[in-house]
């Protein structure tokens, strides 16, 4: 037997068996099987839910410690959120010069614009726009009305006149009716003029050395005077709202100042370039939603702010309106500002001779 009949057949190549498979679809082949993983993976969410349980009631027995500590309410450190309800332009008007202010009838049939420039009458409209005729003044009065405002119980139109010291007082018409007996020998120098839903009368007063703000009843007497030791110097916009809280825009000084029922200075928003801030505040509203809203002038914007909280030092801010320009929805140095029952915003733009109208 030769070498060459000797055969030597090569041992068979080892396999490597495939990994099994187990139930799952995973591999148990090699590794942690997927089993005890997920066993894994669900003992941490439950750990992390119990973690987050364990914060939840340690933030509840804060809250209730406060509670029981200060008895003051939980919106006291978690501040309101603001909800941003905002008007927008509708049209405007035209035919006035240099208007400063402007009121409205209860139905909004008429407007009164008052005028710095040309024939410094106030002007009578219809709602459409159309010039009705203009407030008669008595005979020797050589002043011109800078305010307005209409009296919810009897239509009646009151302007105020600076330069004569007097409030003059008009039909709906315009025919002259008298002038209102302000109950004092004092020589006053009324400015900013408003009503309440109640017929309240609201003057500003920048006679002497400490400007108030008076209230007088719905039959003319004196209720009482505010705002002499809050260093007024201007008080041109007077607007209430339902909690009898008074919003007094002082002009001069740059600020809205808020009154309490009482009479006590409650809060401001002080004069400033950041936004909340004001430049020169005139007009002054509320709307039906409880918001304030203040022309300010020097910067041709209405700011919107949220009602005056307790504690606050101020309402909040909530947004602003309009900007500079001469395109519709925007405005030249505006000042006076109505807000009628049917929640038209009527806005005297000053700079582009024109009454602006805006609306939710």
């Amino acid at each position: 037997m030769t070498a060459s009949d000797i055969s030597v057949e090569a041992p068979a190549a080892l396999e490597t068996p495939a990994p099994a498979i187990d139930a799952v679809g995973g591999s148990q082949g090699a590794g942690v099987p997927p089993i005890i993983d997920e066993e894994r993976a669900g003992s941490r969410r439950k750990k992390i839910l119990a973690l987050l349980l364990a914060l939840l009631f340690l933030l509840l027995a804060l809250l209730a410690v406060w509670y029981m500590v200060f008895r003051k309410p939980i919106a006291d450190i978690i501040p309101p959120a603001v909800v941003k309800i905002l008007p927008s332009y509708q049209y405007s008007l035209s035919g006035v010069t240099k208007p400063q202010d402007v009121a409205a009838s209860a139905d909004g049939s008429r407007l009164y614009v008052t005028q710095t420039e040309g024939t410094q009458d106030t002007v009578i409209f219809d709602k459409t726009g159309k010039q009705l005729g203009t407030l008669q003044l008595p005979q020797g009065v050589n002043g011109h009305p800078l305010y307005v405002a209409v009296n919810p119980k009897d239509g009646l139109v009151y302007a105020s006149d600076r330069r004569d010291g007097a409030v003059f007082i008009c039909n709906p018409d315009g025919t002259y009716v008298k002038e209102f007996d302000h109950g004092s020998t004092n020589v006053w120098q009324p400015l900013g003029i408003s009503f309440d839903a109640a017929g309240n009368l609201f003057v500003g007063d920048v006679a002497g050395q400490a400007p108030v703000v008076h209230e007088f009843g719905p039959d003319g007497k004196l209720i009482r005077d505010f705002g002499a030791t809050s260093s007024l110097t201007s008080p041109s916009g007077i607007a209430e709202d339902a909690n009898g809280n008074v919003y007094v825009s002082d002009a001069n000084n740059g600020r809205l100042v808020v009154f309490s029922p009482t009479g006590d200075l409650i809060g401001q928003i002080a004069r400033g370039v950041a936004d909340g801030n004001l430049g020169l505040p005139v007009g002054v509203a509320l709307d039906d939603k409880g918001q304030i809203l203040v022309v300010d002038s020097a910067a041709s914007t209405i700011q919107v702010y949220s009602p005056i909280q307790s504690g606050a030092t101020g309402p909040l801010f909530v947004d602003k309106v309009g900007q500079q320009g001469t395109a519709n929805g925007q405005f030249l140095y505006p000042n006076g500002m109505h807000l009628d029952a049917q929640g038209r915003i009527y806005v005297a733009d000053y700079g582009n001779d024109r009454l602006q109208v805006w609306s939710y």
